[in-house]
C-alpha cells in the first residue's frame, strides 16, 4: 500500500490532539490535577468551615484544616491559571511552526507486510520494521504510527480509501501485540 499526500495545517492540529489524547498525562493526569484537586479542595475547605463555626464546641481552637485546604485551593487556582496560558502560548508555538514553503513537501508512505517506508519528496527516505514500532493510535480524522515514544508517522484519514484504511488495521492487528493498538 502506497500513500502520497502533502500535510495541511489541519493535519498537523489533528495530529497534535490525537497525540496529547493518547498520553496518560494528557487523560488521567490532567483530570486528576486540575478537575480533581480544585474540586477536593474546595469541598474541604467548606467542610472545615462549618466545622469551625458549627461544631460542638464553638469556633474550633488551633489548628483546624481550613489553612491546609486554604493554601489548596489558591494552589489549584494558579494551576488551572497556569494550564491555561501553557496551553494557549503551546498551541501558538505549534502553529507559528507550521511554514508552508518547509512544510509543504509531499510525503510519500509505502507499508507492506516487512516494513514501513516514510519519504518526504526530494529530503529522507526512512525505513522502519514493524518490530521496531511502538505505537498506534487512530481516529477519524488521523492515523499515528509511533515509531518512538514521541515520534510518529502520520496518515490523513482524508487521503485513504476504506479498503486502505481497512488493510492498514488488519497489517497493524496482524503485526503489533494488543497492547500497542
Amino acid at each position: 500500500m502506497k500513500i502520497s499526500y502533502t500535510p495541511t495545517l489541519e493535519d498537523y492540529k489533528a495530529v497534535y490532539r490525537l497525540h496529547h489524547s493518547q498520553k496518560l498525562g494528557g487523560r488521567g493526569g490532567y483530570t486528576l490535577l486540575f478537575i480533581g484537586l480544585p474540586i477536593f479542595a474546595f469541598l474541604g475547605l467548606i467542610f472545615f468551615m462549618v466545622l469551625s463555626f458549627y461544631g460542638d464546641k464553638g469556633p474550633a481552637k488551633g489548628f483546624s484544616g481550613i489553612e491546609i485546604f486554604s493554601v489548596l485551593c489558591l494552589c489549584s487556582l494558579y494551576l488551572l491559571v497556569r494550564r491555561s496560558y501553557v496551553i494557549r502560548k503551546q498551541l501558538v508555538r505549534f502553529i507559528g511552526r507550521f511554514q508552508p514553503s518547509q512544510s509543504d513537501k509531499a510525503k510519500i508512505i509505502d507499508i507492506d507486510d516487512e516494513r514501513i517506508i516514510s519519504e518526504i519528496a526530494e529530503t529522507s527516505i526512512t525505513k522502519y520494521f514493524w518490530t521496531a514500532i511502538c505505537a498506534y493510535a487512530q481516529d477519524d480524522k488521523i492515523t499515528l504510527i509511533y515509531v518512538r515514544h514521541s515520534g510518529y508517522i502520520f496518515i490523513p484519514a482524508r487521503v485513504m480509501s476504506h479498503a486502505q484504511r481497512a488493510e492498514l488495521n488488519e497489517l497493524v492487528k496482524r503485526h503489533l501485540p494488543e497492547g500497542k493498538r
